[in-house]
C-alpha cells in the first residue's frame, strides 16, 4: 500500500467531534478555574494589605530612627594620639512616659533601650574600634585590663549602650582563650567592667537631676528672653486643644519638652497618635517641645552652671594623663541633657537635640613644632566632627585647643560655681 494513498480513520470528521468537544471543555475548565483564582487572589489580599502596610511603615520608622544615629566613621587627628575621652548619649529608646498608648505598646518597658538602640551604639563601637585600634592603635586589638575605663549613668539603657558599644569595640572573637586554646566564653566573648557613678556625682553631672533647681535656671535666665516670649506666644492659643487631646493640662511652653519626646518617639516607631491630633498638631508640638528643651542650654549662663562640674573633671582627666595606673581611654554612657550641657559649656551650644547613640570625642594628641619640641593638643568633635571652640584661639586650623588654652576654659569654674550656689539656694528657699 503507498503510504501516501493512507487516510487514517480519524480523518473521518464526525469522528473529530468527541475529541474537539473535550478539548473545549478542558479549556473552559482552565478559563474558569484562572477567573475564580483571580477572584479569590483579589478579595482575599485586601485584609493582608494592612499587616503589609504596618510592616512596611514599622522599618520605613526604625529607617527614620537610624537617621537619626550620626554617621559612623572617624578620622585620626593629625599627630600622635595618646589619649582619648567619649562622651555617648545611650541609643534609641522607648518614652520615659507615655499615658496616650496601651499598655501593651512598649513590651519592654519605659525608658529602655530598643533593639535599634543596641544596634546603634554597636555600630558606633565598631567605629571606634576603626579608630582607636586598626587607625591610630591607641588600643590594643585584645582588651587588657587597665587601658580602658567605662562609666555610666544608673538607669537600663546607659549601661545597656555601653554594653553594646562595647560589643563593637571588642568583638565576639577577642576574648580570652584556655590553656587548650578554646575560648572561655561562648565564641570568644570578651566582658569588660562597666562603672556606675556615685549618685552624688551622677547629679552634678546630669543637668536636670534636681528638676526644682533646674527650672529656677530657665525661669531666672531663659522663660524671660525675648525669643522664648516669642515663640510661647505664638503657641499659646492652641494650647487648650492640645491639652483636651492629650488629658495633660499644658499652661506653658515648657510643659511640652516632655509630651514632645514621647510623641517624637511614637512617630518613629508607627505608633498610633492621640485622638484628637492631627499629624500637623504632633508635628508642631514635637518642633516646640525640642526648641524649648534646647533653648535651655544655649543660655550661656545655664552653660556654664550646668556643664560645669563634668567639664573640669575632664580638664583634670587631661591635664594629669599620663600618671601611675592611668588608662589611655576614658568612655561615660549618658544622656542627651549631658551632651547639651557640655557643648554649652564649652561655648559652641548646640541647636538641635542631640541624636541617639551621640558621641562627643576628646583626642589629645601631640605634635611637633617647628623647633622641635612636642605641643599636646585636644580636638573636641561631635560625631566625628570638629567643633570650634571659641576659646581656643591659637590653632583655628586644626580646631584644636592646646592644653593651656583647654585648662584654662575647663578650670574657669568660679564664676560657675557662685551662680549654681545662688540658685540652689534660691530654689531651696521657693521649695520650703
Amino acid at each position: 500500500m503507498n503510504p501516501e494513498n493512507f487516510t487514517p480513520h480519524s480523518s473521518d470528521p464526525s469522528a473529530k467531534k468527541p475529541l474537539r468537544i473535550l478539548i473545549g471543555l478542558f479549556i473552559i475548565f482552565i478559563l474558569g478555574f484562572s477567573f475564580i483564582y483571580l477572584i479569590y487572589f483579589v478579595f482575599t489580599k485586601k485584609p493582608t494589605e494592612q499587616p503589609i502596610q504596618a510592616t512596611q511603615s514599622s522599618s520605613q520608622s526604625q529607617s527614620q530612627a537610624q537617621t537619626q544615629a550620626p554617621l559612623m566613621t572617624f578620622t585620626p587627628p593629625p599627630g600622635t594620639l595618646i589619649f582619648a575621652i567619649d562622651i555617648i548619649r545611650h541609643g534609641d529608646r522607648t518614652p520615659t512616659m507615655d499615658p496616650f498608648s496601651k499598655p501593651d505598646t512598649w513590651p519592654q518597658g519605659l525608658g529602655q533601650l530598643t533593639a535599634l538602640g543596641m544596634n546603634q551604639e554597636y555600630l558606633l563601637g565598631q567605629a571606634l574600634r576603626n579608630l582607636y585600634i586598626d587607625q591610630t592603635h591607641l588600643l590594643s586589638a585584645q582588651y587588657q585590663s587597665g587601658t580602658i575605663y567605662i562609666q555610666s549613668t544608673d538607669y537600663d539603657r546607659t549601661l545597656m549602650s555601653a554594653e553594646s558599644l562595647l560589643a563593637g569595640l571588642y568583638p565576639l572573637g577577642t576574648g580570652p582563650m584556655l590553656a587548650a586554646s578554646q575560648p572561655a566564653l561562648p565564641q570568644a566573648q570578651q566582658p569588660v567592667p562597666i562603672h556606675i557613678f556615685p549618685l552624688t556625682q551622677q547629679n552634678k553631672i546630669i543637668p536636670d537631676s534636681n528638676p526644682l533647681v533646674y527650672q529656677t535656671l530657665l525661669k531666672n535666665y531663659v522663660f524671660n528672653t525675648p525669643e522664648w516670649i516669642k515663640k510661647e506666644n505664638a503657641l499659646k492659643a492652641k494650647f487648650p486643644l492640645w491639652s483636651k487631646a492629650l488629658g495633660i493640662k499644658i499652661n506653658h511652653l515648657y510643659d511640652l519638652k516632655n509630651i514632645a519626646d514621647t510623641l517624637y518617639i511614637q512617630k518613629i516607631h508607627g505608633v498610633k497618635y492621640p485622638n484628637g491630633l492631627s499629624p500637623t498638631d504632633v508635628d508642631q508640638i514635637i518642633e516646640a517641645g525640642q526648641w524649648a528643651f534646647v533653648a535651655g542650654f544655649k543660655n550661656p549662663t545655664v552653660g556654664k552652671i550646668t556643664g560645669h562640674y563634668f567639664l573640669n573633671l575632664i580638664g583634670q582627666e587631661i591635664k594629669n594623663y599620663p600618671h601611675a595606673n592611668t588608662p589611655t581611654y576614658l568612655l561615660y554612657s549618658t544622656h542627651d541633657s549631658v551632651i547639651l550641657a557640655l557643648m554649652s559649656a564649652l561655648g559652641s551650644p548646640m541647636d538641635t537635640v542631640p541624636t541617639y547613640a551621640s558621641d562627643l570625642n576628646f583626642l589629645v594628641f601631640t605634635l611637633k613644632t617647628p623647633s622641635g619640641d612636642t605641643q599636646k593638643m585636644i580636638q573636641i568633635r561631635l560625631n566625628g566632627d570638629p567643633i570650634s571652640v571659641p576659646a581656643c584661639k591659637s590653632n583655628l586650623a586644626l580646631h584644636a585647643c592646646t592644653l593651656n588654652e583647654f585648662l584654662a576654659l575647663t578650670s574657669d569654674t568660679s564664676t560657675a560655681k557662685q551662680m549654681a550656689h545662688k540658685t540652689h539656694a534660691h530654689a531651696g528657699s521657693s521649695h520650703s
